[in-house]
């Protein structure tokens, strides 16, 4: 399973969990990797970050759910996306 965990914030010293998008939550590697491009085309421009992962294993080692407190990019795209526009962050100028 592959994961990656969006950050951003008003400035970098101020970056919070935004969402997450896990390989797990798509039927089709083309869907996984869509989601991702779709979700680095809308943070273009942002301050932020991007960590890869997995982040959370079992006691085996195996990689398990993402963090607890993270939206997936879908859900998130429902929240603070309107009519393309992105809230409650501003662009970098």
């Amino acid at each position: 399973m592959t994961q990656y965990h969006y950050y951003w914030g008003e400035a970098f010293d101020e970056l919070q969990l935004a969402f997450h998008i896990r390989s797990a939550d798509y039927a089709t590697e083309q869907e996984f990797e869509a989601a991702v491009d779709e979700a680095e085309a809308f943070m273009d421009g942002f301050v932020g970050e991007v960590e890869s992962g997995p982040f959370n294993f079992d006691a085996d080692g195996r990689p398990v759910a993402a963090r607890a407190d993270g939206m997936s990019w879908a859900t998130f795209r429902q929240i603070y996306v309107e009519d393309g526009a992105p809230t409650p962050f501003k662009r970098r100028r």
